[in-house]
């Protein structure tokens, strides 16, 4: 009726181990048929799976959790494909068993061998390290041959690292490549929901109050300066011509050395992030992707100091062109460069050139002052841009500038979005079969808006969590496409949303 054509459909370890002991936990599930009632979940699974296949339907089995409850967390103690209570041959064994148990109906076509491998108290899972207690990739390896040993027809499914989210790891042991027995067979799983996305929020959010606090103090500390100008009556001064000619000739602009060293050891930190960043991307889990963005964000922070301080350099380069101009005058004239030394006249031919000398350089100082009251305005920008905490405070509001008009916007917007699950993902270069094993929400947010147009943007093949209406005993889900009592469309949006995903849009359907 609503168009898809499979169900991913759980299990715990618990149904296959505790046949007869284990039961649905809440009768009021079942009203609607009596007949099941009695049954163990085990026996109430395989009328469901012989029901939906009888339409037509296929099915992919899950192994969600080992012990029956609602997944996931870090700290449940299901994080890993064993447990304390079930260790991994126990693991192998169910897949083994569930495998022959539908190995005679053809519609059951697929094997998602765990849910969301994740961190589980303190063990953080890896891929292709060769640590037989960490390593998901051959852990995965394993399950697949015992579930194509029983049924060498059916797709193995294998999840991500770290909920599902990552698959950018897949490059360093590609199991569907290395692996004949696999070949042909793997499909790899993603999940995606609004929670995931939480990096790149916590950024936009926080940085508008980031900026307005540094802002504040280094305002203050300029404000605080000038108030002990003030106090010392220092008066604004055009730069000392030794300053000038001496301390700012360095790269021909107006940069002194202590602020080429400051350039320097800014721009260092800028490669050293810049080749982090790089690095990281070809790394796996959450701990890489917050590191490759902390870095580049920390490289175009760093990148503000140097550019402002040779940007400045500039600014005073053109503030004191009139007063170089005049600097290279005098150097090319020394007639007016010459300071009045009154040495003894040993002749009137010498006193004559000594007054001649002394009229030229008057007339120069005379223009000189001239000159700087004319140029008064630039005067003041010259004092103004040698102040350190003006300095300061410009850097500190080019970043703010940088952070609210760039960055704010940039990780709230859609590229970034797909730019994100790219990374994740592999996509494009991903070499193998991609399904999205899970994604879900209760609410018609900008997250459903991106991510259901990043499936049609790569016509993806997924599975909605979830069709039911209630999560566990008597808590609805919110995240249902239907009500708890399955008879009505709990969100229409949710339908109309996906039903046109439904069809493919470069193959068969």
């Amino acid at each position: 009726q609503f168009g898809f054509n499979c169900v991913r459909l759980p299990f715990s370890l618990d149904v296959v181990f505790f046949n007869n002991e284990s039961s649905v936990p809440n009768p009021w599930l079942l009203r609607a048929n009596p007949h099941l009632q009695n049954l163990s979940s085990l026996q109430v699974l395989d009328s469901v799976v012989e029901a939906i296949t009888a339409v037509g339907m296929l099915v992919i089995l899950n192994n969600h959790v080992s012990s029956s409850g609602w997944c996931c967390h870090e700290d449940d103690g299901e994080g890993l494909w064993y447990t304390e209570k079930y260790p991994e041959e126990a693991w192998l064994l169910a897949l083994e068993m569930m495998a022959g148990r539908f190995r005679h109906n053809p519609r059951v076509v697929g094997f998602d061998l765990r849910n969301e491998v994740r961190i589980s108290k303190g063990v953080n899972p890896t891929w292709g390290s060769g640590d037989p207690k960490t390593d998901w990739a051959q852990a995965a390896v394993r399950g697949g041959e015992r579930v194509l040993a029983q049924n060498p027809d059916m797709l193995i499914i294998v999840t991500g690292l770290s909920f599902g989210k990552y698959l950018n790891c897949v490059a360093a042991a590609p199991i569907h490549q290395s692996e004949p027995g696999l070949r042909g067979h793997v499909v790899y799983t993603v999940h995606d929901y609004s929670f995931y996305h939480e990096l790149g929020d916590m950024i936009a959010t926080n940085l508008p109050q980031v900026a307005t606090i540094i802002t504040g103090i280094f305002a203050s500390c300029l404000t605080l300066s000038l108030v002990v100008l003030s106090v010392r009556r220092l008066s604004w001064r055009f730069p000392d011509e030794d300053d000038i000619m001496n301390n700012r000739q360095s790269w021909r602009c107006w940069t002194s050395k202590c602020e080429l060293v400051v350039v320097i050891l800014f721009v260092t930190p800028v490669g050293v992030f810049a080749v982090l960043a790089f690095t990281l991307r070809g790394y796996c889990g959450e701990v890489a992707e917050t590191a490759v963005v902390g870095s580049t964000l920390l490289a175009q922070l760093c990148s503000i100091p140097p550019f402002f301080l040779l940007f400045r350099g500039l600014l005073l380069r053109a503030c004191l062109g009139q007063r170089t101009r005049a600097s290279d005058i005098n150097r090319s004239n020394p007639e007016t460069s010459q300071q009045v030394v009154i040495q003894p006249s040993t002749s009137p031919q010498d006193a004559t050139t000594e007054n001649i000398r002394a009229d030229n350089t008057e007339a120069a100082s005379n223009s000189m002052s001239v000159l700087i009251r004319k140029k008064g305005p630039l005067v003041l920008v010259c004092c103004v841009l040698r102040s350190r905490w003006f300095c300061a405070l410009l850097c500190v509001v080019t970043a703010d500038l940088l952070m609210m008009l760039l960055w704010v916007p940039y990780y709230r917007s859609n590229d970034y979005f797909t730019w994100e699950l790219n990374a994740r993902w592999k996509l494009p270069n991903l070499d193998a079969p991609l399904w999205v094993g899970e994604f879900g929400t209760g609410w018609n947010n900008i997250w459903w808006k991106r991510f259901t147009r990043y499936l049609a943007l790569h016509d993806l093949d997924f599975a909605y969590w979830s069709f039911n209406g209630e999560k566990t005993n008597w808590h609805p889900e919110s995240h249902g496409l239907v009500t708890r009592d399955s008879m009505n469309i709990l969100h229409p949006w949710k339908l109309e949303a996906l039903q046109p995903l439904i069809s493919s849009q470069f193959g068969k359907n």
